[in-house]
């Protein structure tokens, strides 16, 4: 278990890089098979959820804002 003194510390990164976790609901199947389409996950997509989240993180990092 995590000391709520090195929750407070990751935290504090995160806020210092503009950063926040956030809990969302998603069909795991659907964000699999399009992460696997935009070449971020291989084809069979995966068990492991840090590779999800990390495939996820990719995806998100590529964004780019378009201004109308």
């Amino acid at each position: 278990m995590t000391s709520s003194a090195e929750r407070q510390r990751r935290h504090r990164q995160r806020q210092r890089q503009g950063k926040r976790v956030m809990t969302v609901e998603v069909d795991v199947a659907h964000v699999e098979a399009v992460l696997s389409e935009a070449g971020h996950l291989p084809p069979a997509g995966t068990d492991d959820p840090e590779t999800l989240r990390r495939a996820l993180e990719r995806a998100i990092d590529g964004w780019q804002v378009v201004k109308v």
